[in-house]
């Protein structure tokens, strides 16, 4: 995973739209849920060292990630700034430790009102029906340890949105 968030960084500074437009934020799910790296825009992203921790208290984690997003949007609507529609990246064994499902009601009822859009990765072993419960997508599932696949996947589809005018929010 901490080589995948390393691609990830390179794909994001080599392109020149995505390095000034994207800013990324890195949630931990692993032990206790915690902000790892605060946003950033990709150009200056330095991809935090990942490490396995106890438990999964996921539903802590997205719950925390989804606060942080409509954070940022109030933070860019106050000041006037447009901005595209948020990416909510889970990668997960789909197991967690703590009281999720309302964490994943949640998730979907805000993803339904457009607040973002969830992507749901089930690592080798995950539970699929739990991770399908965090989106309105079916999770997709990582086959063995191709996490370097995942982020390049990732950040060729980031570099695409950010060129993409047509999921600006309108800004009122």
């Amino acid at each position: 995973l901490s080589a995948g968030l390393d691609i990830l960084c390179e794909e994001l500074k080599s392109d020149d739209d995505a390095s000034q437009k994207v800013q990324v934020l890195v949630v931990k799910c692993g032990g206790r849920a915690e902000i790892l790296s605060d946003w950033v825009d990709a150009e200056s992203f330095d991809p935090p060292t990942l490490e396995a921790d106890g438990g999964t208290p996921l539903g802590q984690a997205v719950t925390l990630a989804a606060d942080m997003l409509e954070q940022r949007k109030q933070e860019y609507k106050k000041a006037g700034v447009s901005y595209l529609k948020p990416w909510l990246f889970i990668i997960s064994d789909g197991i967690p430790t703590d009281s999720w499902k309302s964490a994943a009601d949640d998730l979907i009822n805000l993803e339904k009102q457009g607040k973002f859009t969830t992507f749901p990765i089930a690592v080798e072993g995950a539970d699929i029906k739990i991770m399908n419960s965090f989106a309105i997508r079916e999770a997709q599932k990582l086959d063995g340890i191709e996490f370097k696949k995942l982020f390049k996947w990732i950040s060729a589809s980031v570099r695409i949105g950010s060129q993409r005018a047509d999921d600006t929010e309108t800004i009122s």
